[in-house]
């Protein structure tokens, strides 16, 4: 099944199931740029490793529930 989905020329859904305690890195925080994964990397080497102008955060996102 993963095969036909791998080579398909069409979109197609995936789900994908994994356990609930299962640590999964890297990972996009709320708030932060596609680009900005955690775990962070120091800034040094995540602005020296940008191709792109680095997205500068001026207000702080605070997420609720």
């Amino acid at each position: 099944m993963i095969k036909k989905i791998l080579t398909s020329n069409k979109s197609e859904f995936v789900n994908v199931f994994a356990n609930p305690s299962q640590k999964i890195i890297p990972k996009l925080s709320f708030g932060d740029p596609i680009e900005d994964l955690s775990p962070k990397i120091s800034r040094k080497d995540f602005n020296r490793n940008m191709i792109v102008k680095p997205v500068i955060r001026k207000v702080v996102i605070t997420e609720s529930n």
